[in-house]
């Protein structure tokens, strides 16, 4: 599991840093073709259509159809990363406006500097310190996204509420009880909410996975070996 988390996370930190220096040397080209008068101004739209791309890309997002993994090591199933995604194309376009906007927009005041500056400083430390996974242990959950990470045992969960699911399965809600159990990152706005963009695996068995396991405390000393990974797959029917 920490391999595959760790891989994850390298490749995130190359693409974040790719995309910090390709729009860094792709905005001084510019702008210094534009102070020598080559007029390349059309370039300026080769990043835009990138970025639109990229967006384009995003909004055709389909859930995974993957299984949970099995770590015997640690008995836990967890939800590995899943591709870098969208977030590094969006560090490397804000840094590309933001240089663009100081060269053309030189009157810009120094609190809107300071705050571009500040942006994307915390996007790129966001992106160097963590990928999104979920994992389920016997002892509970830990939900990790870009923005935080947090060990949220079973007994914070409440069992007589459904685990939500929507259609699209963009998300998968945990019915969070009792916060004040939950350990971890601050803020919690988003503790009980699962994005599914971000991980490789199947919304429909996550969620189904976290409702067994929630309504049926019995089987979770089995969580983390191959017998309890079939059990769980017979209890909900076989698929994932």
């Amino acid at each position: 599991m920490q391999q595959i988390i760790g891989a994850a996370l390298r490749r995130q930190r190359r693409a974040t840093v790719l995309a910090v220096t390709v729009g860094l040397a792709t905005a001084l080209l510019i702008t210094w073709a534009d102070a020598a008068g080559y007029g390349l101004g059309l370039l300026d739209f080769v990043p835009l259509l990138i970025f639109a791309g990229a967006v384009l890309y995003q909004l055709s997002w389909r859930p995974s159809a993957a299984g949970l993994r099995v770590d015997e090591s640690v008995r836990a199933f967890f939800a590995p990363p899943a591709s870098i995604g969208f977030n590094p194309f969006m560090v490397g376009y804000l840094v590309y406006q933001y240089v663009r906007s100081v060269w053309i927009l030189s009157g810009l005041g120094v609190w809107l500097l300071a705050a571009g500056s500040v942006l994307i400083g915390l996007m790129v430390v966001m992106l160097w310190r963590r990928v999104p996974y979920v994992v389920l242990t016997p002892e509970g959950l830990v939900h990790c996204r870009h923005n935080g990470l947090w060990v949220i045992p079973w007994a914070a969960v409440d069992p007589s509420r459904p685990v939500g699911l929507p259609h699209s399965g963009r998300t998968v809600s945990v019915p969070v009880a009792r916060p004040e159990l939950i350990t971890g990152s601050r803020p919690r706005w988003w503790v009980g909410v699962i994005a599914m963009r971000g991980l490789d695996v199947a919304p429909a068995l996550l969620a189904g996975a976290i409702w067994y396991y929630l309504t049926n405390p019995q089987a979770r000393p089995t969580i983390g070996t191959p017998a309890g990974y079939a059990r769980l797959h017979a209890a909900l029917g076989g698929g994932s």
